[in-house]
């Protein structure tokens, strides 16, 4: 229980549960243990042609920012088992020291990563803490994403486009053909419902100025279905919007929480794909806002 699944955007990782982890940008990570960086992971799709040039232009700048020449060195013994999937190459401000660079990219060559280490005590380093990294892919297709205080399934045709992090509000926005769908996380719940009820929380996020017909799935899960005929679709599609949409709102009342998964597109959403995203979509523990 000391440690937790970090997954954003493809790649995963295993570390401390008391790291920060903050998102920089979708595919760059940095991490945090008592207000201290720890880690930054970038990353990016490898092909043979990009990887030297990639290593050469991180390297270059890592040593122009922080005034020291990098030497290259061999993969230290501490991160043997975390490092063995991956074809590796390490960097070091000092002989001595443990890397202050490791790229990797997995022996296929199919992506890329960059570790940039901040604490670099041999005691701390995190090549001795972190205790798995890899691709967040499952074997069915489905990619894991899970940071802040939720975790989620998305099939791996679905691509992260956009994003916001606030205090209170996470959305996540993808991207598949013509589709697009946002996850939505909203605390505290109790506050925000206070104030309104589920209902019209949700049709301020369907951006209705007006109650519509909504589908009251449970007490606390509610739906919205858009299914235009062809005449309203035509109308809709001229002012450049997708007609059919599917969305569920929900109180997840055990964590204070509200979930939401909306989806639209220019054909009618797939209801079983819509389902199964939102059944794995949940909160698995509780940090501070």
């Amino acid at each position: 229980q000391d440690h937790r699944i970090v997954s954003w955007n493809g790649i995963s990782l295993e570390i401390p549960r008391s790291w920060e982890a903050q998102v920089i940008s979708l595919q760059h990570l940095s991490f945090e243990s008592d207000t201290k960086a720890v880690l930054e992971l970038r990353w990016q799709e490898a092909n043979e042609k990009n990887i030297q040039r990639f290593i050469s232009t991180l390297t270059k700048q890592y040593q122009e920012l922080n005034g020291v020449e990098l030497i290259s060195v061999d993969p230290p013994p501490e991160g043997k088992e975390l490092l063995k999937n991956f074809k590796v190459t390490c960097y070091t401000a000092s002989r001595q020291s443990l890397p202050n660079l490791v790229f990797l990219h997995d022996k296929s060559e199919r992506f890329f990563l960059m570790l940039q280490f901040h604490a670099i005590r041999k005691d701390e380093h995190p090549l001795k803490i972190i205790r798995a990294i890899g691709q967040s892919t499952t074997k069915d297709g489905l990619m894991s994403w899970s940071i802040q205080d939720f975790q989620a399934l998305i099939p791996n045709e679905f691509k992260l486009i956009k994003y916001t992090m606030k205090a209170g509000l996470t959305v996540l926005e993808f991207a598949c053909g013509k589709a697009v769908m946002h996850l939505c996380r909203l605390s505290v719940a109790a506050q925000r419902l206070e104030k309104q009820n589920l209902a019209e929380i949700f049709t301020s996020l369907l951006g209705f100025e007006k109650a519509h017909s909504l589908d009251y799935i449970s007490e606390n899960t509610v739906r919205y279905v858009a299914q235009p005929g062809i005449l309203r679709q035509i109308g809709i599609r001229v002012q450049r919007k997708k007609p059919f949409q599917l969305a569920t709102f929900w109180h997840d009342k055990a964590n204070d929480r509200l979930l939401g998964c909306f989806m639209q597109g220019i054909a009618p959403i797939d209801p079983q794909l819509h389902t199964t995203i939102c059944e794995n979509y949940e909160i698995v523990s509780i940090n501070q806002d």
